[in-house]
């Protein structure tokens, strides 16, 4: 009984230790697109949120399975819709404020018409909200805005590569042009972009390397769409991609989902910042792929002490500490990138954004 409450012991202080790494990881900025706010600047947010001056529009684009299965994010069917449930079950959002775009509804044309839509609509007093939940791709720029020259890019359903050209995707710019169309008080805007399957195999014959863009993504992302009043969090730092685990969960996604049903709240006054959200999600989604890494690295070590007996406990601890590394220097070499799931803040909005009241 004492081998498995050492290594209980040793999984503890890895944990604690993996988590002051983790937070010191997250502190680094995109090129300086997070700044944190004086007390002095934040604003108390009271209730209530709702007014006849203020309304709350959003689009939500979830896309799990796409026009070419060899690019479908393997996730169970109930996630794809939780980002959704929890505005329209929350206050001070209505079912008809907001476009929900699932896998075939969420084409290039949809997704754009829906922006469009929110320009139509959103007024400056009113509050925006954003998610894309899908594939991610960098793309040849075509108007040299760009100093690596590539564009960043989200996948709608029907983007694929036809005749060795990437089509239906939307750009960075494209995006950040109809952002600047429509009027609101701030945004929230968030973005979990996978790298894999199909589409991003032929990557190599449309014109890029995986290994020299993809590791800008997020941050050029970021930069490209960074404005006043807009709240914007990736799902990855600057030099990796999200990742989630197959039919099984997706921590940015969860994470989010959490910090929306409340657990964000840190007044406790029954209304979630745009602020908080995006803090939360944060901390949230790298204490999720710090606690299955965890899990998983202790089950294999488990089984090597069980199959082993005591002389297997020094290459058991070793398991639990190295597995994280094994991990990233795996999928480094079956894609040429690593993954650093650690989110990225750019704040531009003055005070804190009331974005939901679930109580």
């Amino acid at each position: 009984m004492r081998a498995p409450i050492k290594i209980l012991s040793i999984s503890i202080v890895f944990i604690l230790t993996s988590a002051v790494f983790l937070q010191t990881a997250t502190s680094i900025s995109l090129h300086k697109l997070e700044r944190e706010k004086t007390l002095e600047e934040r604003q108390i947010v009271s209730l209530p949120i709702t007014s006849e001056d203020t309304q709350y529009w959003g689009v939500v684009v979830v896309i799990f399975k796409y026009k070419n299965p060899a690019n479908n994010l393997p996730l169970p069917e109930k996630q794809q819709y939780n980002i959704y449930n929890s505005l329209v079950n929350s206050k001070n959002w209505k079912a008809d404020h907001i476009r929900f775009l699932l896998n075939e509804n969420a084409t290039r044309e949809k997704i754009l018409n829906a922006l469009d839509w929110l320009a139509g609509n959103s007024g400056p007093n009113d509050v925006v909200f954003f998610y894309y939940n899908g594939h991610g791709i960098p793309v040849p720029d075509n108007d040299g805005d760009e100093e690596d020259g590539y564009d960043e890019a989200i996948c709608p359903y029907d983007t694929d590569v036809e005749d060795g050209k990437l089509v239906n995707y939307i750009s960075d710019d494209e995006i950040d042009k109809k952002l600047d169309h429509i009027e609101s008080k701030g945004m929230f805007l968030a973005f979990c972009s996978c790298f894999s399957g199909g589409l991003f195999d032929d990557s190599e014959s449309l014109g890029f390397r995986k290994s020299n863009n993809i590791k800008h993504f997020n941050k050029e992302l970021a930069m490209d769409i960074e404005g006043d009043g807009r709240v914007i969090v990736t799902a990855a730092m600057e030099h990796g991609t999200a990742i989630f685990y197959k039919e099984m969960f997706d921590p940015f996604a969860l994470s989010l989902n959490l910090a929306l049903n409340g657990k964000a709240d840190k007044n406790k006054n029954g209304i979630c910042s745009a602020e908080e959200i995006a803090e939360y999600t944060k901390t949230h989604t790298l204490l999720g792929h710090l606690l299955y890494s965890l899990g998983m690295s202790s089950l294999a070590a488990l089984v090597t002490i069980l199959t082993g007996g005591p002389a297997a406990i020094p290459t058991a601890l070793l398991l639990i500490i190295l597995y994280p590394v094994i991990v990233e220097l795996v999928l480094y070499l079956q894609s040429g990138y690593f993954a650093l799931p650690f989110p990225q803040i750019y704040d531009g909005y003055d005070g804190e954004l009331p974005l939901i009241q679930y109580s």
